[in-house]
């Protein structure tokens, strides 16, 4: 215990250091190991003067109290009880020891458990090695692919003119396609049906507990075994805070080779193609391809349509038809009014604004409707949304859209009508809230429609049934 002291005085005074906050335990193992490695140190042949040189004694002491610091830190960070963490435990017949979260089954006797597949190799590499090389490969779906571009790719070098850089798109995105199926697959997660004979003994959490800790797994959470549910939910409360969170978990049915071959068409139309892109708000289809709106034309149209869902509300007359028109029927089908404006084209991308003028908050969705034919109805393939809110909108902001020709403009009609400085102000905050919105809509759809296969959270999954256990873990 001189020897701890001796050293914690040397490095930090007299002043109690948290780090060094132990228990006995721990002191006394570590002073017994220094004192069991005495010899090493006396047959160094080290002299008395380079301990009194301050400098080769300042050092000596750092040198001694970083390993000391680091097992103390160590000893402080232990890893809380499994009943304290996200995750379920299933203990196996044959001592193996399975961390992750439980799922609902629905096959007869059998449990699935959804675990980090890194984890799983690391931990367990032989079952890890078992599992993946017993699981059959779903390969079907990727061979189709692969045959549904190379036809799309030939009809494309037979049509006049030859549309060379969309041929190079996709001709890109086949040779990746026949590289990744000659490569050795590697997974996020496995998603595994145990069968209940393999099963000793299990600790499953309650269900708000398991939620937190499959929320882990799906985002990808760093050491999420050992976790304590509050550290697991400060971990996803930061990705809330930036929009990343990963809800629910892919489903390996829902993505068939006929919605990747159609995602890849819709990519390369996007760049190469000319999509028709509107605005949908009150009513009306406002063009978003460059021009500016008719604002002569537009004002007295969204003037009405307010006017008739005031009525409405106010009256209660089920006779006012308010004057919102869907984007799409039950069947994802696109409006006619907007297919009309799409003209020949073959994809629309149409954005709705959601206005909340009491909390100062907006959502922009993004919808995007595409059709393989001009005679075919434009259907809805994805959605996309973003949020913002007043609150994160700087000052800088809001000057550069007062300087905006056009918004000045509006300001100045508005003024013209009566309309006071407050709600202009409001006016132009709100604006910036929608463009903020708008911006991180875009951001989620370029993700969406970018070289990586589109299964929403980007996970590679692998979905299979473990009723044999391998002969040494």
């Amino acid at each position: 215990m001189y020897l701890w002291a001796t050293l914690h005085r040397k490095v930090h005074g007299n002043s109690p250091h948290p780090s060094l906050f132990v228990t006995a335990r721990c002191q006394k193992e570590t002073f017994m190991l220094l004192k069991h490695n005495a010899s090493f140190y006396s047959s160094q042949n080290l002299q008395t003067e380079h301990f009194m040189n301050p400098h080769a004694a300042m050092r000596l002491v750092a040198i001694v109290s970083v390993p000391i610091l680091l097992m103390t830190k160590t000893s402080a960070l232990a890893q809380p009880p499994v009943r304290q963490r996200a995750v379920d435990v299933f203990s196996l017949h044959d001592g193996t020891r399975l961390l992750g979260v439980s799922q609902n089954g629905t096959q007869p006797k059998s449990q699935p458990l959804l675990m980090n597949a890194n984890w799983l190799n690391q931990e367990y590499p032989i079952l890890y090695q078992q599992l993946t090389t017993s699981a059959e490969e779903p390969s079907d779906a990727n061979s189709k692919l692969v045959d549904q571009l190379r036809r799309h790719l030939e009809q494309l070098r037979t049509m006049s003119p030859a549309e060379i850089e969309r041929i190079g798109f996709l001709q890109e995105r086949l040779t990746d396609l026949e590289a990744a199926a000659k490569k050795q697959t590697t997974y996020d997660l496995i998603l595994v049906e145990l069968s209940e004979a393999l099963i000793r003994r299990q600790l499953v959490q309650k269900p708000a507990v398991r939620k937190i800790g499959e929320l882990a797994l799906l985002n990808s959470i760093p050491d999420m075994e050992t976790l304590s549910v509050a550290d697991a939910t400060s971990a996803l409360q930061r990705l809330v805070a930036e929009s990343k969170l990963v809800t629910a978990l892919p489903d390996s049915a829902q993505l068939p080779a006929d919605h990747e071959f159609q995602r890849l068409l819709i990519a390369a139309e996007r760049r190469f193609g000319q999509p028709c892109r509107l605005i949908h708000y009150g009513g009306n289809y406002l063009s978003a391809n460059g021009e500016a709106p008719d604002l002569q034309a537009l004002m007295p149209q969204m003037l009405h349509g307010q006017i008739q869902n005031q009525l409405k509300n106010l009256l209660g007359d089920p006779s006012v038809k308010p004057a919102m028109i869907e984007v799409a029927n039950a069947d994802g089908v696109l409006a006619p009014a907007a297919a009309k404006l799409a003209g020949n084209r073959r994809l629309v991308e149409v954005s709705h604004m959601d206005l909340d003028l009491d909390s100062g908050s907006s959502t922009v969705s993004i919808g995007v409707y595409f059709r393989s034919s001009e005679i075919d109805d434009f259907r809805l393939f994805t959605s996309v949304s973003g949020n913002a809110s007043s609150a994160e909108i700087s000052p800088e902001q809001l000057r550069r859209i007062n300087d905006d020709p056009r918004v000045r403009q509006v300001t100045q009609l508005f003024r013209s009508l009566g309309t006071g400085a407050a709600d202009l102000t409001k006016a132009v905050s709100m604006g910036a809230v929608v463009e903020v919105a708008q911006n991180r809509a875009g951001s989620a759809l370029e993700s969406r429609f970018s070289n990586a296969p589109d299964n929403s959270s980007g996970l590679k999954i692998l979905r299979v049934s473990l009723t044999n256990l391998p002969d040494s873990k």
